[in-house]
This record gives structure tokens, sequence and C-alpha cells, in this order.
């Protein structure tokens, strides 16, 4: 009889310690792969997230420890982490939210305790995806200000761990890169990729993802993105640590995810690797529900002042992911056990089998009196499901943007080159296109259509400043789209 399918996930994105460096987009690398991992089937609850200020070494201690306890003989266990890595005396740790510089062994998770409590539990299929395998150079977003992880504790024990398999983001001796472009670890979002059925070609029987299959994409295709992303000559090589057999160790089956994606109904979504919506409500700090009389507006934004609003703004937080948990039971039938949810430290989820809903609370990045809750939802499996009555009646007043994320890349200079030009021969004297220096993206702006588009390398985004019902946004981008198309200059560049 098959098992349960379980995941926990550790990311630690800002630390305690100020002398520890930020980890670069870790948190949505957990939240992606996490997000990811549903479309294989995981129950309801069978994940957990543990990110930042959640990730303590006592909480990520007892959770974890909880957590592969409870596997069963014939459950299969996915970890991940997102941080920094180290090594002392032979012995591998990763960092948690309170460690300290001057006492980072005490202070952080061993590998060692991990490792025992794999081989106490009944379970004996578990894959671990270690983002934290560093030098630690400074200058570079890299994931790691400690020295590296030992390659010996890692060989020894997966080498006689059956059905037990770990792949790390690089060699120990080298850095773990992050890119802002991607918005993710590079080795993650390669990760990523694979298990959503994005790279078909690497599949057996063009269905099955294997440890060997996926450790030859990492180590295919973490490299080049590396020496795309850097100008200077810089190495990032993925690892796999396993037995010889475990190359065989089944990772996914993604014939399901393939078959979906293959029935979705709108012209051109094959491009699509994700969509994703957002929306957000500002508050003034003072005005939060837990938000006291000796309690002071911050006048700057640090990590206790960003501690500080998503504790007095948890109720908001709290209450959104409440209302939307009732309408999702009411307006679209979710059972309860169909729908798992958390709120924890300013930040609360909804998974459901079709999305993902996350909500947060943080200080407005240009106003320290300002809190912005942030809406959320990606993750969509059926893209259709936007068009459902339903759908509109649980989100219709909640978000104002539409992203999708595109596999082709879009040459954003030769956009903004294309429509500089047409616009001084006379034609698309309608538009308007602003970009920075560096050409990272544009905003593109028609004079009687109200959102703004704009196209990131791998994106192509909508916004304005009020909410609308998800299918409206979807509508206004593709009449975007069409118009934009229209003109055959611009019908040659890929979009």
């Amino acid at each position: 009889m098959l098992g349960s399918k379980y995941s926990f996930h550790i990311a630690v994105e800002k630390y305690q310690d100020p002398s520890i460096k930020a980890v670069d987009f870790a948190e949505a690398d957990a939240k992606e792969l996490a997000a990811t991992l549903q479309l294989h089937h995981f129950e309801s609850g069978a994940q957990q997230l543990l990110l930042s200020a959640q990730a303590t070494k006592a909480a990520t201690e007892s959770k974890l420890s909880a957590a592969i306890r409870r596997l069963g003989e014939d459950d299969t266990f996915f970890l991940s982490y997102a941080g920094h890595g180290f090594s002392k005396m032979g012995e591998n740790f990763l960092t948690c939210y309170d460690t300290q510089q001057n006492d980072s062994m005490a202070t952080s998770l061993s590998l060692q305790r991990v490792y025992a409590d794999l081989r106490a539990s009944a379970c004996k299929r578990s894959v671990l995806f270690l983002d934290s395998c560093e030098s630690g150079i400074l200058d570079m977003p890299a994931r790691s200000i400690f020295s590296q992880l030992t390659p010996t504790e890692l060989e020894n024990f997966f080498s006689g761990a059956e059905f037990c398999v770990c792949f790390a983001s690089s060699e120990t001796f080298q850095n773990s890169y992050s890119a802002a472009s991607l918005k993710h670890g590079i080795w993650t979002y390669h990760l990523i990729e694979a298990l959503k059925g994005d790279v078909p070609g690497i599949l057996e029987n063009g269905r099955y993802l294997t440890a060997t299959a996926l450790q030859d994409h990492l180590k295919r295709s973490v490299p080049e993105t590396v020496a795309k992303t850097f100008s200077q000559p810089l190495h990032q090589t993925p690892r796999f640590y396993g037995t010889q057999t475990n190359g065989n160790f089944l990772i996914a089956d993604l014939q399901e995810v393939l078959d979906n994606r293959a029935a979705l109904s709108i012209p051109g979504y094959q491009q699509v690797t994700r969509l994703m919506l957002t929306g957000s409500t500002e508050y003034q700090v003072k005005k939060l529900s837990g938000f006291a009389k000796h309690h002071k507006v911050p006048d700057e934004i640090n990590e206790a002042t960003e501690r500080f609003v998503a504790r007095i703004g948890s109720n908001e937080v709290e209450k959104e992911v409440g209302e939307v948990f009732r309408l999702l039971r009411t307006k679209m039938g979710y059972s309860r056990q169909g729908l798992s949810s958390n709120v924890d430290s300013g930040a609360g989820s909804i998974i459901t089998p079709d999305f993902d809903y996350y909500v947060s609370m943080a200080l407005d990045a240009s106003d320290p009196g300002t809190a912005i809750l942030t809406r959320e939802l990606s993750n969509i499996k059926t893209p259709k499901l936007i068009d459902s009555a339903s759908f509109g009646d649980v989100f219709a007043k909640r978000f104002s943007s539409l992203e999708l994320e595109l596999k082709e890349e879009i040459r954003i200079d030769n956009w903004i080159d294309k429509i500089e030009s047409l616009k001084k021969q006379g034609d698309l004297k309608d538009i308007q296109i602003d970009y920075p220096k560096d050409c990272s993206y544009c905003e593109i702006r028609f004079k009687d259509f109200g959102p703004t588009i704009t196209l990131r390398k791998n994106s192509c985004q909508i916004s304005q400043l009020f909410v609308e019902p998800p299918v409206m946004l979807f509508k206004k981008l593709v009449q975007a789209e069409e118009r934009l198309l229209a003109e055959p200059e611009l019908r040659r560049l890929p979009f």
C-alpha cells in the first residue's frame, strides 16, 4: 500500500544576529518549493514551513523531530533548507533564525541530529534539498558567511542509507548563488523547474523524474545560469549524495501534472511557468489593532521594527486568513480537510488543492509609519478557474496585479528600441514607455488604458491602483497584449 507524502521546509532569510548577512530569496525558495510539491498530491496539512523568525533553533528541532517521528514505513519525506550552512570539528550545521555568530555550534541545527532522527524513524524514503553549502564571499549574492560544509559526513550517511538521498546546491568549497532576475536561488529555481514538469526532456518514459535525471539537469543548468547571471567567472556545481542504486530513486511521477497542463484552454499558456495575483492594503501603524498606548510608531526600518509591526498586525493577518478560509468553504465548496491554513509571526497561508494563498504584514519600505498587508495567490493549477463565479466571489476585492512568469526570455532592450523607433516615426502615439538605465525592465502605458504593463526578462505584469476581480485583470492583460501585437514590428519580438 502506498503511503502518504510529507514535506518540511526551513528558510532563514533574515537573522536575529545583525552580523549574519541576510540570505536573498530564501523565503521565496521555500514557499515556491512547497507550492510545487503540492502538485504531487501532498495531503492537507502534510507540509510545514518555518520562515525566518519562525525558524528558531528550539522550534526547528522540536517540530522537525516530531514530523519525522510521525512518518510511517511507506511514507515519503521531503526536507528542504535555504540559508547559511557551516561545519566545525567535522560536523555539519544549518543556521537558525537565532544563531549567534560567536556561539554558532550551540545555536544552530546539527545535521547529525537530523540523521539520527531519520535512522530511528520507520520511513525509508527521504529526500533532502540543501541550498546552504558555500564558502562565504560577502560581496556576492551567495548564501553563506561561514566555512563550508564538510562532505565526509554527508557521504558517510547517504552512502549507507538505502532509499535516502540528498541534493546539495554546490560543492562544499563553492558558493551557492541567487539571482534577482529569477527572484530565487539559482539552484532552487532549477529544482522547482524540474518538479513542475517544465523540462520534459529529462523525464524517463515521458513522465518519471528520477534522482539521476534530476541531478543531471541541475549539474547542466545551474552552471549555465550562473555564467549568464554574472560577468565574472564563478563556479557552482550541484552535488548528489546517495548509493549508486539510489540513482533510480523516483522523485516524482509527473504524468498528471503534464496532462493537466496539456488540457489548459488558455491560448499561449504553454509558455507560462507561473501565474501570480497580488494586492495590498495600507494601514497606519498606530491604527493596527495590536498598537498600544505605550507603543511608539517606528521611525526607521530594521529587524526589530519589522518584528514589532508583524506582532501588532497579527490580528489583521488572522482576520484576513479567517475570512478567506470561510469563503473558500461557503463559496467554493472546499471541505475543512481540503484546506490547510496557518497563521504565525505576522504571516498566514491557506493551501488548497488548486492554489496557494499567502498573507503578510510588513512596514512600507518608504515610510516606517505605514504598514502594508500583502496578499499573494500563486501555484494556480487550472488557470481557467479564474473565470469561475465562485473564485470571483472569494477574491473580487483582493488583487490589483497579475503577473505571468514566462519560459522564453524577453529582450527588454529590443522592446524599448522598437517602441521608441516606432514612436519617432509617428506610430504608437498612444503608448508611453519608461525604463531604468540598465534596461532591466520597462513599463508600458496606453493613454486610454489605465493599467501599467511591466515587462521583465522572464515575466509580464499588469498592475493598477485599485482592486478588481481576477478575471478582469486577466482580460485586461490579454487586451494589452493584443494591442501591442497588433503592430507588425512588435509581433516579431518574443512576448
